[in-house]
């Protein structure tokens, strides 16, 4: 990421405070909505027991019925030292599943997963009265087969047919964005199909495993995140201006920036657009300085146009 970074001159100390705060908002960890995602703490935080009824489960997994497991081993894991091993046998029970801190229906989802048998699901579940998952009202589903993923969203069901060999990992991205009311879902860092049927509710629970209507099944999970895509795109947006701005201009545009970010953080996108549109302001009286010195102008265009299109997507 330095890389990119041209350097900076530091007109006030204001100026090196709000840089140290803005790379620390634009890593993916500080905006991950799902806790330990990786599993590298080495456990699971809850263990619950068959019944119907589900508690709240915050900041960590819960499981229930077949016993997950953490496997340890960097060598193997799709990132970091740990990855998840979630199995059932027939007509068995398995479920792990986190509440999330989710305020919009414009997200992206991540996760890597290795089939070793069987068929999995991975759900958003947006609505439900805490009983069995299978019959809470989703989001988004996918059912990991041998065959591919198949892809429901409150428009219909989709195949992404790709054989997805057995004892290999595979990187699954899901992209819901509320202004062009799509998923974008890629397979291997590659763009694989676009589909209707953006939820108008906000996922609430991330439900993984198999709900005990079907054959024995074993998946190894890494590397689970799900962001904002509001919070994601103004980081990006951060770091952008970082890139294109020094002194007194950065200052003041970070500084509205900065304040939008940690109300977003809070679940406040009202509060957030107040300051992005100060933020607009300014950029927009820098570009036309910039126009008329003939210096920067591409950069500050660019800026303009992914500010405004982060202020459409907050409205929707």
């Amino acid at each position: 990421m330095c890389a990119r970074l041209r350097r900076i001159s530091v007109a006030a100390a204001v100026v090196a405070v709000v840089t140290l705060g803005m790379a620390r908002a634009s890593t993916d960890e500080d905006l991950n909505r799902v806790a330990n995602g990786g599993f590298e703490t080495g456990f699971l935080s809850l263990s619950l027991p068959v019944v119907n009824h589900f508690p709240l489960v915050v900041n960590g997994w819960g499981s229930r019925g077949a016993t997950p497991g953490i496997v340890a081993d960097s060598e193997r894991a799709f990132e970091g030292e740990h990855m998840l091993r979630l199995a059932s046998r027939p007509r068995d029970t398995a479920h792990l599943l986190q509440d999330l801190a989710v305020t919009t229906a414009s997200y992206r989802l991540e996760l890597a997963f290795l089939a070793e048998s069987g068929v999995q699901e991975v759900r958003l579940l947006a609505e439900w009265d805490r009983q069995e998952p299978r019959d809470g009202k989703s989001a988004l589903s996918l059912l990991l087969t041998p065959d591919g993923v198949e892809i429901t969203t409150a428009a219909g069901r989709w195949d992404l047919v790709q054989p997805l060999e057995a004892g290999q990992w595979h990187r699954l991205e899901i992209v819901a964005d509320a202004r062009t009311s799509t998923h974008t879902v890629s397979l291997d860092g590659r763009a694989a199909m676009s589909l209707p049927g953006i939820s108008e509710v906000p996922p609430s629970t991330l439900v993984l495993g198999e709900s005990g209507i079907g054959s024995a099944s074993s998946y190894l999970y890494d590397g689970i995140r799900l962001t904002q895509l509001a919070e994601a795109e103004l980081a990006a947006l951060r770091l952008d201006v970082m890139t294109a701005f020094a002194g007194p201009e950065f200052a003041s545009l970070s500084g509205h920036l900065e304040v939008a970010a940690a109300t977003m953080a809070r679940g406040a996108p009202v509060l957030a657009l107040s300051e992005l549109n100060a933020a607009r302001r300014l950029l927009a009286s820098a570009r036309r300085d910039r126009q008329a010195e003939n210096t920067g102008l591409e950069a500050s265009n660019q800026i303009l146009r992914d500010l405004d299109a982060l202020i459409e997507l907050l409205q929707r």
